[in-house]
């Protein structure tokens, strides 16, 4: 048997180990240990594991397209879509195309791929959760992100989370010019024990879709609610400009007017609401039965 000296490889393609081996077949034996190596380098050479590395030194390089051509070609790879590398693929593309190439269509399909194979049911849910949101956010298809969203108030168990969803489906429903189904979705909300933020959001949209519907009494009622509950976030986001506007709908001019004075010193615009001040007492001038009418 031969034997490696301490601390030194065995080279089995030297020549002196191929006689030692074999002295009468040297040329036969060197030809095919030779095919051995081969064989060898052929089987621990994995071509999922060889794009996917080539793909990550890609990224780290900025070269982004060529990481999502490379990681395409890892979950292509028969067998390899629900493997553990296939799914860290489908992970970085997602992310690369997200994030870096803002490709939301890419990023998509590789959150969708996710949600498929994956057998890991954690990484199914946030891949869904991120498929909801690029519907949502990042190309207003908010037909897509109803739908989606529904399937993840069907698996999610946090509640503040599923408040979410529903939040996000409500205002889906409202971008959709759908504002029964908006207005369903929202009494369940408020219905439920909420933190201030997600009640806050839910009574302002609430607000906003009576306005959108002209129901300007009711929505003066919501927003009078949000300025009593929340009056410095009602301050940050002009709540109260929407009250005048209602009051104005309803010909509550003196009302209209109150309120403009009491927001314009903090308002980005005094001049505005001077203006408007001024054209609401112009028009109370114009009335019936106002002073100074001439008949």
């Amino acid at each position: 048997m031969v034997r490696a000296k301490q601390g030194r490889p065995l080279i089995l393609n030297h020549p002196r180990i191929i006689e030692a081996i074999n002295p009468k077949g040297g040329q036969i034996s060197r030809i095919l240990l030779s095919l051995t190596g081969v064989l060898w380098i052929s089987c621990f050479s994995n071509p999922v594991d060889r794009h996917f590395e080539k793909a990550v030194e890609a990224e780290k390089g900025h070269q982004y397209e060529l990481a999502v051509e490379l990681l395409d070609r890892v979950i292509g790879i028969e067998g390899s879509p629900g493997s553990k590398r296939g799914i860290e693929a489908a992970e970085l593309a997602a992310r690369i195309a997200l994030l870096d190439l803002k490709n939301f269509q890419k990023a998509i399909k590789y959150f969708q791929h996710i949600v498929i194979h994956s057998p890991d049911p954690a990484k199914r849910i946030e891949a869904q959760k991120s498929l909801a949101s690029v519907y949502y956010e990042n190309i207003a298809d908010y037909e897509s992100a109803i739908l989606q969203y529904n399937k993840l108030l069907g698996v999610e168990t946090d509640p503040e989370e599923k408040k979410k969803f529903r939040f996000a489906i409500a205002k889906s429903y409202y971008y959709l010019h759908k504002f029964f189904q908006a207005q369903t979705e929202l009494d369940v909300l408020l219905s439920e024990k909420s933190d201030s933020k997600t009640y806050f959001d839910a009574l302002r949209l609430k607000a906003d879709l009576l306005v959108s519907t002209k129901k300007f009494d009711q929505a003066v009622e919501i927003y009078q609610k949000i300025i009593q509950m929340f009056p410095e976030r009602s301050k940050e986001e002009h709540v109260e400009l929407n009250l005048a506007v209602c009051y104005e709908e309803l010909e509550m001019f003196d009302q209209t007017i109150k309120v403009l004075n009491q927001i314009r010193d903090e308002y980005p615009s005094p001049e505005f609401i001077d203006i408007k001040i001024k054209r609401l007492k112009e028009h109370q001038a114009l009335l019936p039965g106002a002073r100074g009418l001439k008949k």
